[in-house]
């Protein structure tokens, strides 16, 4: 999110730089957490009930999903998109409410929660808005360039020209050059967001409207 002060809390006067400093201010922790969870138990939840949904129709339908799985191996595919939902919300809100609470709803008590602080602007290129994704949500970036690239490798060893590899050899081919897939999509992603922190971090705008970087770059 890229935001531009507009007006100070209850007409104080306080500055934009003094808002960044209010970002930590007594209880956020507390409110962040709280959020967070709730947020994971319901994003957790809907992924339970389809999940859940699934593992039945399967257990209705496939006759080798009902005689090869135990009750302790379907239980757990119902459950675990669950708990792998309600982990990755959770945690992304944590880490994202904490940087701009005020973004989420999350102020000081005794401040207006309806008042505005700031205002979201669309200034920033599209070239900007990638950088700054790629900064704030590494990991979201790595899973989204890796997963279809595995799969694009699994694909690739079951065209025609593959048919005297089994099975095995295929998986096995598989994970080989997709961990060296994998490996070089992180390290890609990780020295570009350590270029930009070196940089001056993420594009952001100032009060005059210029785009800045959001620190000093390091020397």
């Amino acid at each position: 999110r890229n935001f531009r002060f507009i007006k100070p809390l209850n007409n104080s006067g306080t500055s934009y730089q003094n808002y960044k400093k209010m970002e930590g201010f007594e209880g956020k922790k507390e409110k962040v957490l709280k959020m967070s969870q709730a947020e994971g138990f319901r994003k957790g939840a809907y992924a339970g009930i389809f999940s859940t949904i699934g593992v039945m129709a399967a257990n209705h339908y496939s006759t080798f999903f009902k005689t090869k799985l135990s009750v302790s191996a379907k239980t757990a595919i119902a459950l675990s998109p669950a708990l792998g939902v309600y982990s990755f919300t959770a945690e992304m809100l944590m880490y994202n409410a904490g940087k701009d609470p005020f973004s989420y709803g999350i102020y000081p008590d005794g401040h207006e929660k309806d008042q505005p602080v700031v205002q979201k602007v669309d200034r920033l290129k599209w070239y900007h808005s990638a950088a700054n994704f790629a900064y704030n949500k590494p990991l979201i970036l790595i899973g989204s360039i890796g997963i279809p690239t595995i799969s694009a490798v699994y694909w690739n060893q079951n065209r025609a020209g593959h048919e005297h590899l089994n099975l095995s050899h295929r998986i096995l081919n598989t994970r080989v050059l997709g961990q060296f897939s994998f490996l070089a999509i992180i390290l890609s992603v990780m020295f570009f967001r350590d270029y930009m922190d070196h940089k001056g971090g993420l594009f952001v705008e100032n009060e005059e409207g210029a785009i800045v970087r959001e620190h000093e770059p390091f020397e």
